[in-house]
């Protein structure tokens, strides 16, 4: 496969001083496979720090390193602009003068599972998603470097 960061023409991933922390969490089901689950979480984020307590997957970083696979695998599944739109909608969602840094979207666990990438609305999720925030003070710079603007993407749709 070819490089993608050579493809699309930028340094990935991109440097970045800011403070940011990157949370993901999922529940584990009774129905479900603890390892299957945390194996779903790990194909896509391998280098968070994990703990896992009453049924629930829990991971975190204060690395922006830590969404090098997930991005990754957005620009070789030619998905960057659903990608961005769902993670900007996200923001603009979540984001309240309280918490103006912060957006969390949601992922198929099952889809994970395969090593890709499916943003899902958690309430129709019947298998089970992933929760991801990502926090910074300067969140939207941050999405610009990480899941840059395409020309043919406008952000006024939104």
């Amino acid at each position: 496969m070819n490089n993608v960061s050579f493809a699309i023409g930028i340094n990935f991933p991109p440097e970045w001083s800011n403070d940011v922390k990157i949370l993901i969490d999922t529940d584990i089901r009774p129905s479900e496979n603890p390892e299957l689950v945390l194996q779903a979480v790990k194909t896509l984020f391998p280098t968070l720090i994990y703990n896992i307590s009453d049924n629930i997957i829990m991971g975190k970083s204060d690395n922006p390193k830590a969404l090098h696979h997930l991005c990754n695998r957005i620009f070789e599944l030619q998905i960057l602009d659903a990608a961005r739109r769902n993670i900007l909608e996200a923001l603009l969602e979540y984001s309240s003068e309280d918490f103006p840094m912060i957006a969390e979207f949601f992922l198929s666990k099952q889809v994970a599972l395969i090593d890709k990438v499916s943003f899902i609305d958690p309430e129709e999720a019947t298998l089970g998603s992933i929760a991801v925030k990502i926090i910074s003070s300067e969140l939207k710079k941050f999405l610009d470097l990480f899941f840059p603007k395409f020309e043919w993407f406008t952000e006024s749709r939104l």
